[in-house]
């Protein structure tokens, strides 16, 4: 089997294909683990093993092109780290981690690459989120997700406002965002995940309200802050607009 398996996968093979391979399959093992703990194996099956040879074939291939856009010597070393990453990522998405197969992760390569996966920013936002609703009621691969959400939704608003993408800033805007939610009767008692599919509605309250404080200082009269900020925060979302899609 093992010779026909070489003989599909032979013809315009790509450079270093066996060692990705068997990154490919050190990665599987390491991360995928039976019942009993014993590591696991990809499913590279008589039946299976032609297209999922042929789908790592394909993110090898782009993976490579990448590089050399980008002038980087392919090389065997530069191209095992590039793997890496790159399933390092896929895993870390809830729904390719449990589908990794690599005809999946060949379809979805593009928007594994242009994630934004963030372990420590990730953490950070957790911990605010969790400090500010203590009662919630945790779910670590969905809350880590929405997380993400929140992160690829800043990144964007950041570089549309030429505002520069600093952890200071992020987690300021981030514990103005949780603090509005818990201000909200109704989004207070929502999960992370809901919050991060509707960020701009967040963004919307929060623009609306500077203005309105604004418009106070301007007339001189008095009003109550409905939650505290500062100078920085307001200025790390003073031009967002972009809407984002997603539902609860």
């Amino acid at each position: 089997m093992k010779k026909v398996a070489e003989k599909k996968i032979a013809p315009g093979a790509e450079i270093f294909w066996k060692k990705l391979v068997d990154t490919y399959f050190a990665f599987f093992k390491d991360h995928f683990r039976d019942e009993d703990g014993f590591r696991l194996s990809p499913d590279w099956s008589p039946q299976k093993i032609g297209m999922e040879a042929a789908a790592l074939k394909k993110i090898i291939i782009f993976l490579r092109q990448i590089a050399e856009g980008k002038k980087i010597e392919w090389t065997e070393e530069y191209a095992q780290q590039q793997l890496n990453l790159f399933l390092d990522k896929a895993y870390n998405d809830p729904f390719l981690k449990k589908n990794f197969y690599c005809a999946l992760l060949n379809k979805k390569k593009v928007d594994v690459l242009i994630s934004t996966y963030n372990p420590h920013l990730v953490k950070k936002i957790l911990e605010i989120w969790y400090f500010e609703f203590p009662d919630y009621t945790r779910d670590v691969d969905k809350d880590r997700a929405a997380a993400e959400i929140i992160i690829g939704f800043l990144k964007q608003q950041y570089i549309l406002a030429s505002i520069q993408f600093t952890e200071e800033s992020v987690l300021g805007s981030i514990r103005l965002i949780f603090i509005t939610a818990k201000g909200d009767e109704f989004w207070c008692k929502k999960s992370l995940k809901s919050i991060a599919n509707n960020l701009q509605e967040f963004v919307n309250k929060i623009k609306s309200e500077r203005d309105g404080r604004n418009k106070i200082n301007r007339t001189g009269n008095a009003g109550s802050k409905p939650f505290a900020t500062s100078d920085s925060k307001i200025r790390a979302i003073k031009n967002w607009g972009v809407k984002t899609d997603g539902g609860n």
